[in-house]
């Protein structure tokens, strides 16, 4: 069988993990990828400079690929694949307007602004052939939200970088701790934003300070509530806390091989219920026990008690109890943690990953 074309349009994060995914994924599937991507300021520049590349693309390629972020260049897409009968896959991924309106409110839902992203929600949907989203509950929320007909959306996982996040005993020469703490460590990585609950995180941390367990939080990421939540830390006086600041794929990396536990996101907005982040799954890889929200997409791919711990939304007390029976049992932990590395095994590396959009393709 002769390989496939699939040529990449637009301004995406070359190295990040959900586009690493698709393309590892999608290579090992036998297709050959080929980036049309610009770094261009402005929008003017971005679609000159991806026309002129695709232009001289075109002629080669059999699946024309808009990766996230890419509702703005979908109707690019689909102008210059006008005709031609190939298919124009776009990774939706997460709604502009969820985000920005619902989700971290930084847009006013009755400005012109919110109407503009809603409305490049729904035409990059109506455009594209097929739309790729994360979760079963982001599909209903596209097809709810911008009247996306449910066979048109292909649940494609996040994933993770498995190049960087892998368990410690697989290394090929393994890392020292970066950061050694004889207390039991936890980790919380994002880019602090509503949906992550890390309030919710930093009051657990208090519960369990006034109860004299020896746990110690290592936070890492900045972002929208970062100046908030230094100062929540500060008012708790949380004498366990660490705020490392922005660090690399491969520190975080290195970080989360060494921790006991990592914490997801335990936010209490609607998009929460509908997302599994990124560090869930960057945990999973690295045989790391996990401790998230209770939420539909959570439950959905983990199990509670067995391959992860799932706490109440917004609950502090719970999450605090939860911290404290995995600190408590190591039994359970590193059952939990070996039960967790094993799905991810089973279901989130990229070749299975990307095995809906494969075979979606091949029945075209």
């Amino acid at each position: 069988m002769q390989s496939l074309n699939l040529c990449t349009l637009g301004y995406h994060d070359l190295r990040g993990t959900r586009h690493w995914v698709i393309r590892q994924g999608m290579e090992q599937a036998g297709y050959r990828v080929t980036e049309c991507h610009t770094d261009a300021a402005g929008f003017l520049p971005k679609y000159w400079a991806l026309f002129r590349q695709y232009r001289r693309q075109r002629a080669q390629t059999d699946v024309l690929f808009v990766p996230f972020p890419g509702q703005y260049i979908v109707p690019l897409a689909w102008f210059m694949n006008l005709f031609t009968g190939k298919p124009l896959v776009f990774d939706a991924f997460i709604s502009l307007y969820d985000t920005m309106v619902c989700d971290r409110k930084l847009v006013h839902p009755w400005s012109p602004k919110a109407w503009f992203l809603a409305l490049m929600d729904r035409l990059s949907c109506a455009l594209a052939t097929v739309v790729l989203v994360d979760t079963p509950q982001h599909r209903d929320f596209f097809c709810a939200a911008f009247g996306v007909a449910p066979e048109k959306i292909l649940v494609i996982p996040v994933g993770s970088r498995t190049d960087v996040f892998t368990p410690h005993s697989l290394l090929p020469t393994p890392n020292p701790n970066p950061n050694p703490n004889p207390n039991f460590t936890l980790l919380f990585c994002g880019n602090f934003i509503p949906l992550q609950g890390i309030e919710t995180i930093l009051r657990a941390v208090y519960i369990l300070q006034e109860q004299g367990a020896n746990v110690h939080l290592r936070i890492i990421g900045k972002g929208q509530q970062f100046p908030a939540m230094r100062q929540l830390a500060q008012d708790l006086r949380l004498e366990n806390t660490e705020f490392l600041g922005t660090k690399s794929l491969q520190e975080v990396a290195e970080v989360l091989q060494h921790v006991d536990v990592a914490l997801g996101i335990f936010g209490t907005s609607r998009k929460a219920s509908r997302v599994i982040p990124h560090k869930v799954y960057d945990a999973l890889a690295c045989g790391t026990a996990v401790i998230t929200a209770d939420t539909p997409a959570a439950r959905a791919f983990l199990t509670h008690g067995k391959n992860a711990l799932l706490t109440p939304p917004g609950d502090a007390p719970a999450l605090a109890a939860a911290i404290l029976q995995l600190q408590r049992d190591a039994a359970l932990r590193k059952r939990i943690a070996a039960a967790g590395h094993a799905l991810f095994l089973r279901s989130c590396l990229p070749e299975q990953v990307v095995a809906p959009l494969v075979q979606w393709l091949s029945a075209r």
